[in-house]
C-alpha cells in the first residue's frame, strides 16, 4: 500500500513534487531524495512534506533530516550551477512575451538564468537566457518582448528584451523603449589635412 503526499523543496518553497510513501508520513519530515517535480528541473534533493495528495511517485530517500530539518539538509543541487548563473525575473512564461516592444516596465515574477550578473552584462546577439540554474534549457523567446530584471526575487523590470527561440537576447530597451544595443557612441571625425601649395618656380626671365 502506498501513501502521497505533497512535497515542499527546502531551497525553493514555491516548488511541490508528489510522492509515494510505503508508510504513514508527519507533516513537516524532511528528506534527502531524488524526487523530480512537474517542471522536470530538480532545483534541490531537501524536500519536507507539506500535506496529502492524491496521487505520487516512488522517489529513493538518501537521508532522513526529521520533523522540519530543512536547515540540517544539506542535498545538493543536481545538477549543480556554475558560480557564475545569475537569477533574473521576467513578466511572462517563454512564449507570452509581447510582440510589441514594451515602453514601460512592470512586475516580473517569471524566474530565468544567465551568466549575465547585470544589465549591462547583457550583451546583443550573444548572452543567452535559461529555464534551469544549469544553463542546459534555453528560454524560447518566440521573438517576442520580455521585460527582465537581475534580481534576488520577484521585482519590478529594469529593461525589456527580444529574445529568440534559443534564447539568445537580440535587442535591449530601457523601460521606456530607448535601445540600449546601438552601438557606441558616434567616432568624432577627423579633418584631413590640407597640403600647403608649393609655389612654382619659372626661372629667371629672359631679357
Amino acid at each position: 500500500m502506498s501513501f502521497y503526499y505533497r512535497m515542499q523543496n527546502c531551497v525553493q518553497p514555491d516548488v511541490y513534487a508528489n510522492a509515494a510513501f510505503t508508510t504513514q508520513q508527519t507533516i513537516g519530515q524532511t528528506y534527502e531524495m531524488t524526487l523530480v517535480p512537474p517542471s522536470g528541473i530538480i532545483v534541490d534533493f531537501c524536500w519536507r512534506v507539506d500535506g496529502l495528495a492524491n496521487d505520487g511517485i516512488s522517489a529513493s530517500i538518501q537521508n532522513d533530516y526529521g520533523i522540519n530539518g530543512c536547515n540540517l539538509c544539506t542535498g545538493a543541487p543536481a545538477p549543480t550551477p556554475p558560480p557564475s548563473v545569475y537569477t533574473w525575473y521576467f513578466n511572462a512564461v517563454q512564449g507570452n512575451g509581447s510582440f510589441v516592444k514594451p515602453t514601460a516596465c512592470v512586475n516580473a515574477p517569471v524566474r530565468v538564468y544567465s551568466e549575465a550578473s547585470s544589465l549591462s552584462q547583457v550583451t546583443c546577439g550573444t548572452t543567452k537566457f535559461h529555464l534551469d540554474a544549469s544553463l542546459n534549457q534555453p528560454f524560447i523567446g518566440s521573438n517576442q518582448y520580455y521585460i527582465g530584471v537581475n534580481s534576488s526575487g520577484p521585482a519590478t523590470g529594469e529593461a525589456s528584451f527580444l529574445i529568440q527561440n534559443d534564447g539568445t537576447v537580440t535587442s535591449k530597451f530601457d523601460c521606456s523603449g530607448f535601445n540600449l544595443c546601438g552601438g557606441g557612441p558616434t567616432p568624432t571625425p577627423t579633418p584631413t589635412p590640407t597640403p600647403t601649395p608649393t609655389p612654382l618656380n619659372l626661372g629667371e626671365p629672359h631679357g
